[in-house]
């Protein structure tokens, strides 16, 4: 008999799940900070609306030559996991601080002015997983306040 416990599963799926997400933003950073997609392949965390969300910035971005060099400081926390749902579901907020994330002018390297000048907001990511791999569905920014 081992005294080794058990894996507890649903803490194994949010370790899971938290590693996709630092994965997915590192993949989002790439495309935000060269304003391609070129070498960067998004469907390996992202589907439906989110990645349609990424897809439409990245669209914006490159119509009026802009980039987002840097990286968001992120804190994400599992606040929901349903491993017995078909496909097994997870929710993550996270406070996104983009304060060091700001958009330039590619030519002139001039920061964008935006209306909103607080850089800190909360963000809900959904996510399924299929297989192995967690895949985020969708993503929403609370504007409404700061975190």
């Amino acid at each position: 008999m081992s005294d080794t416990p058990s894996p507890n599963p649903t803490a194994q799926a949010q370790q899971q799940v938290l590693s996709s997400y630092q994965k997915m933003w590192t993949a989002t950073e790439k495309v935000y900070a060269s304003g391609s997609y070129q070498g960067v392949n998004l469907n390996l965390y992202l589907q439906d609306k989110a990645l349609e969300n990424v897809k439409l910035t990245e669209a914006y971005l490159q119509q009026n030559g802009i980039v987002i060099p840097g990286q968001p400081k992120l804190a994400p926390t599992v606040t929901a996991i349903n491993l017995g749902a078909q496909p097994p579901t997870a929710t993550i907020k996270d406070c996104v601080d983009s304060t060091n994330f700001v958009g330039v002018y590619k030519v002139t390297n001039k920061p964008v002015q935006t209306a909103d000048n607080n850089r800190r907001h909360v963000n809900t990511f959904t996510a399924q997983k299929y297989g192995d791999q967690w895949y985020f569905t969708n993503s929403v920014i609370d504007r409404t306040g700061t975190c």
